[in-house]
């Protein structure tokens, strides 16, 4: 996520007070986060730009969250 000036303290406070997801009435605990904040110029380029995750992500919704929880090799899905 990003945000600029007075947006980015309140992301970072709200993120800090995570402990846990609630997903189709199952309270799991956040074992571990990661938050980072920098500094950067922000405008309009030409150029083609190239994004990664630093880091695995999976998102889920209430039903792929069901789907996953119920395949027989969640493995499969890492």
């Amino acid at each position: 996520m990003a945000a600029l000036q007075e947006g980015a303290q309140l992301l970072a406070g709200s993120f800090l007070k995570i402990r846990g997801l609630n997903i189709d009435n199952t309270v799991y605990p956040v074992l571990s986060k990661n938050i980072k904040s920098e500094t950067v110029n922000a405008g309009f380029s030409t150029e083609l730009k190239e994004y990664r995750f630093q880091t695995l992500w999976m998102g889920l919704n209430q039903s792929n969250h069901r789907q996953y929880i119920n395949e027989k090799d969640p493995e499969q899905w890492a």
